[in-house]
């Protein structure tokens, strides 16, 4: 019988960024900035952990340490982790392995107490999760009430779901439908110092204390990679802000490289056999840069531009609507000024849009749609956003 190997690596911040977003459930508490950021506040520093089975890497952790130097008492804090699942699905053996190597790592080996919040991934797996902690020696803190998460169903047509909520709910609903309420949502900077003074107020309002307030969430997201950042929602009532919301909306990005990875299997082939068609060669190309395969993206992104030739087989309305897709493409790539400069020609010239078809791209588009969110922080963009006036 072959024993298996268990391994502990720290990895840097670069591998970490990109593995982070391999795992389905990936929260905000394990990213790198938040943890770094976290971990200042307290005096703590930051283990950035990649748990290897023989070979495989089956987990990661973002632990923060915390030593004691008076008391020589240390604690090792796992917040929302580890990091297991690459699908929708839950592993017991695999969290278990993790757990395991944990423990032996930061408790046996060196002697600090580790305390740990698995991730919640709306509750799904709770009952699996506690049961196997509890097995490997954890006990629940009495301390802490269970976190309580709401689970909506979206699949419903929305009247139906509008009409299966609370009574109270659906009055407050109609009333703000009423009164002309307008949410913008981005990413800039900007919009967590629009809502601080809000959040400052209910701070006071509700006789709370927090150390995670909206300046310690601007820290954050002025150190977070694109991708992970957070989205501030903030509610307009003629010109007026009344109220906002900081969003996180990471964890799916393994699902969206399952099907980046299904399509590109799918094109490939395609793209060797028809090989004069741009259409297969920019989607190619959208769904290497999904999957971070930066070389790849731009090789098939060049083939895609020399194939919109330029002796007329392609119509000028097909070769802006591949613009847009190449807009994309530069988006995902962090390409940020190709970008906002490919979107200003597409916002000046009709065309039938492959992405909101059979319409082009408008500035109402670009200020709503989350796909173009990476390039919210650039005020070029800020500026596509706005509509001209007539």
């Amino acid at each position: 019988m072959v024993e298996t190997t268990t391994a502990i690596r720290t990895l840097t911040r670069d591998q970490w960024d990109t593995l982070v977003q391999t795992f389905r459930d990936l929260s905000y508490q394990q990213c790198r900035s938040y943890c770094e950021e976290a971990a200042r506040d307290t005096g703590a520093t930051c283990e950035l952990i990649g748990i290897y089975r023989d070979t495989e890497l089956v987990g990661l952790a973002n632990v923060r340490i915390r030593i004691s130097p008076l008391l020589s008492f240390g604690i090792a804090y796992l917040s929302c982790g580890p990091l297991t699942a690459r699908d929708d699905s839950f592993s017991g053996g695999v969290f278990g392995f993790c757990i395991e190597a944990l423990k032996r790592e930061y408790v046996e080996k060196r002697n600090l107490l580790l305390r740990l919040v698995p991730p919640l991934r709306g509750g799904q797996w709770f009952d699996a999760e506690i049961g196997l902690l509890e097995n490997y020696g954890f006990r629940r803190s009495k301390r802490y009430e269970p976190y309580k998460t709401f689970i909506l169903d979206l699949s419903p047509p929305l009247a139906e779901i509008r009409k299966n909520l609370d009574g109270k709910w659906r009055g407050h609903l109609s009333k703000a439908q009423r009164s002309d309420i307008e949410v913008t949502h981005s990413v800039a900077l900007s919009d967590f110092d629009h809502l601080e003074p809000i959040f400052q107020t209910l701070i006071e309002h509700k006789r709370f204390t927090t150390r995670r307030d909206v300046k310690f969430f601007r820290r954050v997201q002025a150190s977070e990679q694109s991708a992970l950042q957070f989205v501030v929602h903030l509610a307009w009532h003629n010109d007026e802000l009344i109220a906002g919301h900081i969003g996180s909306f990471v964890g799916d990005t393994a699902g969206a490289k399952v099907t980046a990875e299904q399509a590109r299997n799918t094109l490939e082939p395609l793209c060797k056999e028809q090989p004069d068609i741009p259409d297969l060669e920019v989607e190619l190309a959208l769904a290497d840069a999904v999957l971070g395969e930066r070389d790849s993206a731009l090789r098939e992104r060049e083939r895609a531009i020399m194939t919109l030739d330029p002796i007329g087989k392609t119509s000028d309305s097909d070769r802006l609507a591949l613009e847009e897709l190449l807009a994309l493409i530069q988006t995902v790539l962090g390409e940020n000024s190709r970008a906002i400069s490919t979107l200003t020609q597409l916002l000046e010239t009709p065309y039938g849009s492959l992405i909101y078809g059979p319409a082009p791209v408008t500035p109402a588009l670009l200020r709503l749609d989350p796909i173009w969110d990476p390039l919210r922080a650039d005020p070029a963009f800020q500026k596509l956003c706005e509509e001209k006036q007539p």
